[in-house]
């Protein structure tokens, strides 16, 4: 039989709950920022919308 606990240390349980913290605010972050090429051709659209016949 094993003289391990299976109860995580606190070091051990600050640590995972600092990376569910940081995980999804970086998914977030990375989700939010638009696309540079559909930006760009959004705004190529709205700077053509006065052109068009």
């Amino acid at each position: 039989m094993s003289t391990e606990s299976l109860t995580p240390s606190r070091r051990e349980a600050l640590a995972l709950g600092a990376a569910l913290v940081t995980v999804p605010t970086g998914a977030l972050a990375m989700a939010a920022a638009p696309d540079p090429i559909f930006a760009r051709i959004a705004w190529h659209k709205r700077l053509m919308e006065p052109a068009r016949p």
